[in-house]
């Protein structure tokens, strides 16, 4: 297949990898800055510095948009005009309007919109998928999500410190939550057999600065996200980066996610079992954080392959996730805003 990226930042660069080592020819890069431009020109990659021409010019039959949220909506649909399949970064649209259009107008020209949900993909999360689905703790009851901070590696620490200054993808009073909490409706959807998330519910608010977490359901298991950590490193030990329990009615599992480091001297492996026994994941060094587990790029590299195969009807692939599976999630989201939000009105 003939693949183009619209957006060539740091993302880019582990998709554009995917690309290749899927076999998938990488046919143009979008991108305004251009600095960036001329890195891709350098690797003999055909840039162009708006989505427009890309489109006509490229020939390409899936487009990846690895662009600010804002703009998911106008692009994918510009995309679905010129004839191409659209792989979404997440989240797949700034509301849940933009979300249902995106989805209707890729069923109206018969194209595959999916979305990037690079969790859905990290070896460590597929390996914890395969224990739950082989009953290793009996039947899910509930889960949990709890983040303790990121900590990067030292040469890309300005880089974070710069994203965390300009609210990452998302604006206005819940940035990073905008931007984050679809990985982990997602992933609780994943665990939990696929309902969508309902009964969603925040601690705390108004503003993201004051959440503590939240709680939803998915199906009959209960899901929870602890905010243990914002941003700080070392408050509560060693422990970094995501981390998720999963308990059932007879046993549990702990498993790290993104950035995820137990922070302990006990075994590093990316998964603890109720018994002791841990599970070791095959996995690539995390390229941003130091962590006991990798996320940049394996799990992105895994995604790319994922949709590509899906979008290439290829059977035996993993299950990708569909722009009506993010739709259902940013549903969610939004229902967790209107949460945190309603604490303004009582405290007022």
């Amino acid at each position: 297949m003939r693949v183009a990226l619209i957006g060539g930042g740091w993302i880019a660069e582990s998709i554009a990898q995917g690309i290749v080592e899927h076999g998938s020819e990488l046919v143009g890069v979008c991108d305004r800055d251009s600095a960036r431009r001329e890195t891709w020109a350098g690797r003999q990659v055909p840039t162009f510095a708006d989505h427009h021409g890309l489109l006509a010019e490229c020939g390409a039959d899936v487009v990846f948009v690895l662009t600010p949220t804002e703009s998911h909506a106008g692009i994918t649909l510009d995309a679905l005009a010129a004839g191409c399949h659209v792989i979404v970064e997440k989240p797949i649209a700034s509301s849940v309007g933009e979300a249902r259009t995106m989805v209707a107008a890729g069923e109206s020209a018969g194209k595959h919109v999916l979305v990037e949900e690079s969790y859905l993909f990290m070896p460590s999360h597929l390996a914890a998928f395969d224990l739950v689905d082989a009953g290793t703790i009996g039947e899910l009851r509930s889960i949990t999500h709890t983040f303790y901070g990121w900590l990067p590696h030292e040469h890309r620490a300005a880089r974070v410190a710069l994203a965390n200054s300009t609210g990452w993808r998302g604006d206005g009073d819940y940035p990073w939550m905008r931007d984050h909490l679809v990985h982990l409706f997602a992933l609780s959807r994943r665990f939990a057999g696929g309902g969508p998330p309902v009964d969603v519910r925040c601690f705390g608010g108004p503003g993201e600065a004051s959440v503590a977490g939240a709680a939803w359901s998915c199906g009959s298991v209960d899901a929870v996200w602890i905010r243990a950590s914002r941003g700080e490193e070392g408050v509560f030990g060693g422990r970094r980066g995501l981390q998720t329990q999963l308990v059932g009615e007879h046993g549990y599992v702990d498993v790290l996610g993104e950035g995820g480091a137990w922070g302990d001297d006990r075994s590093t492996d990316a998964i603890r079992v109720y018994d002791g026994t841990t599970v070791p994941v095959v996995d690539l060094p995390d390229r941003l954080w130091q962590a006991d587990v990798g996320y940049y790029p394996s799990a992105h590299l895994r995604s790319v392959s994922v949709a590509l195969d899906h979008i290439a009807g290829a059977s035996g692939s993993l299950p990708a996730y569909a722009g009506h599976d993010a739709l259902g999630d940013l549903v969610a989201l939004d229902a967790l805003i209107r949460s945190a939000d309603r604490t303004r009105t009582s405290s007022a």
